[in-house]
């Protein structure tokens, strides 16, 4: 997109005639209404599709008791069929209406969710066991591929950390390491998508959502409270979980092999070169972390300094890669550890109303820094 006033810029310069650039920036202005439009119906389909969803779940629930279970199981998948042939002929096969069939195939993988958990409740199978989020997620993933819309895989990144989660939900004090590490598998895993040039946006969903929870991982440690509650007893746990321990390595090694796939494939790329340092970098902390019995004072400030390198780290890779997405992932989990930290420090130090003005007036000052250097970054990507 071409910034404002450099089309006068170029007049005022003799490249352009005066009537070239009035035509240029009404194909500017339309461009940017048509994207607006987009995003609105995109937006539109997309939560018509889930109350439609929810619709037909209540609509279940309601009748729970007069209809019998064959019914309910036809009628969910006659449903779900319905949607992901409607939305594979609006979005692929007539093209007439993409964004609402974008939305259809999200409600069809969602209705055959819905769909297992009704049909498990009705044969008294449990609810939270961690095999009914893997079957979804491989009956999600080659609708993955083969639409390739980033919906959906947003969706799978999602049922792949809910498999995770139920999977090693007994393995409580550890959990955090171990969703971590899913995490950065799938950051990994998402940067072989790049490879294959029709699969970037589903590379895109998957690292934008690997980040995220990698964030959210590395927030957590950041808490001194968290890292006591671990440190109590990681070495007799280690020693006592060999399962566990296992499957860290297991997790550790793949999350190695990909990223030196990425840094090996791609060498003429900057983010490959800096990601699996930093990568690595967080399994040997986390590695020693779960293997030591060290007090947490020490890795709370390990994980407070990876924290904020990580952050650094993407904030230069998304200034190099001119990434706005990326840049707002980084100024926000970095006003998230500022904000922890203060509460940390000067909860206890100062009177409530000097506290609460001071950390007011800094994240209003903040916020308008971080604006006018967005703004900066994105006129310069743009340009």
């Amino acid at each position: 997109m071409i910034p404002d006033g450099l089309l006068e810029k170029w007049v005022n310069e003799g490249i352009i005639s005066v009537d070239t650039a009035q035509k240029m920036q009404n194909d500017i202005e339309a461009f940017r209404k048509e994207k607006r439009s987009s995003k609105i119906i995109a937006c539109l389909s997309t939560l018509g599709s889930i109350l439609l969803g929810i619709g037909v779940i209540l609509f279940i629930a309601s009748n729970w008791r007069t209809v019998s279970h064959t019914v309910k199981t036809i009628l969910l998948t006659i449903c779900m069929l319905f949607t992901y042939w409607l939305g594979c002929e609006c979005a692929f096969f007539r093209k007439t209406l993409p964004k609402a069939g974008a939305s259809l195939l999200l409600l069809s993988a969602l209705l055959f969710g819905t769909s297992l958990f009704v049909v498990t409740q009705a044969y008294h199978f449990p609810a939270n066991h961690h095999l009914l989020p893997l079957i979804w997620l491989l009956a999600v993933l080659p609708m993955v591929y083969l639409t390739r819309l980033q919906l959906i895989a947003v969706l799978a990144s999602i049922l792949y950390f809910l498999w995770m989660i139920l999977f090693f939900r007994s393995y409580e004090s550890h959990l955090i390491i171990l969703i971590l590490y899913s995490a950065l598998f799938l950051i990994s895993f998402g940067g072989i998508h790049y490879m294959i040039q029709p699969l970037t946006k589903i590379a895109r969903a998957y690292r934008i959502t690997g980040i995220n929870v990698a964030f959210f991982c590395l927030f957590m440690l950041t808490f001194r409270e968290i890292s006591a509650h671990h440190s109590n007893s990681i070495a007799r746990f280690a020693e006592t979980s060999p399962f566990l321990t296992f499957g860290l390595w297991v997790l550790a090694i793949s999350i190695s092999a990909l990223a030196l796939i990425n840094f090996v494939s791609t060498p003429h790329k900057l983010i490959p070169k800096i990601e699996a340092p930093l990568i690595v970098c967080v399994l040997v902390t986390t590695a020693f972390y779960y293997s030591s019995s060290t007090g947490s004072s020490l890795y709370t400030a390990v994980f407070n300094f990876l924290f904020f390198a990580c952050c650094l780290t993407i904030s230069i890779t998304v200034y190099l890669k001119e990434d706005m997405r990326r840049v707002d992932i980084s100024i926000l989990w970095l006003i998230f550890l500022i904000t922890a930290r203060y509460f940390d420090f000067c909860w206890k130090l100062l009177p409530r109303s000097i506290f609460f003005a001071i950390g007011g007036s800094v994240l209003v000052a903040g916020g308008i820094l971080f604006e006018k250097q967005r703004k900066k970054l994105k006129e310069k990507f743009s340009s």
